[in-house]
């Protein structure tokens, strides 16, 4: 038979346990050509075509742009995801796979006590750039919401 303290003790867990693992609420971001999910307390810009969500502390923000048209080959890719971001790295530290016909590439750096990661998918002669930046002080705690955001990310057919 189990103390009822231990019965208390463990309902109390059980209960901060669901309270602290449940998702937070997300708003869907649709596109003609993708979708991404933020959490529904995050503000949103639309600046000329570039996406900017947020958090309203304004601590980092995950950032999508799309170019149409590229006509260089897919190995010049990696270069283009630094110039886009104003970088000067060997274009191989950016990782590249590819899957169904989709490139994705991937790097991250620090810059001026900012965590930047950036993500890039190329389909045919599209090309999409998101970018997470957040204050160093504020990545361990927010890096899951704001990896939440970019895994979200999802390419219509």
């Amino acid at each position: 038979m189990i103390n009822p303290f231990y019965k208390i003790i463990l309902g109390l867990g059980l209960i901060s346990h669901q309270a602290c693992t449940q998702t937070e609420k997300l708003t869907m971001y649709k596109d003609d050509k993708f979708t991404l999910e933020y959490p529904s307390i995050w503000k949103m810009t639309n600046e000329n075509g570039i996406l900017n969500f947020m958090p309203n502390e304004n601590y980092g923000a995950v950032t999508v742009s799309r170019e149409s048209g590229i006509d260089f080959p897919l190995e010049k890719t990696r270069e283009f995801v630094l110039e886009m971001n104003e970088i000067k790295d060997n274009p191989e530290n950016v990782k590249m796979t590819n899957n169904d016909g989709i490139a994705k590439f991937y790097y991250e750096h620090f810059d001026n006590n900012l965590k930047w990661v950036t993500i890039a998918f190329r389909k045919n002669s599209d090309f999409y750039l998101i970018t997470i930046n957040c204050k160093t002080d504020m990545w361990e705690a927010n890096k899951a919401t704001f990896f939440q955001v970019t895994d979200s990310f999802h390419i219509k057919n």
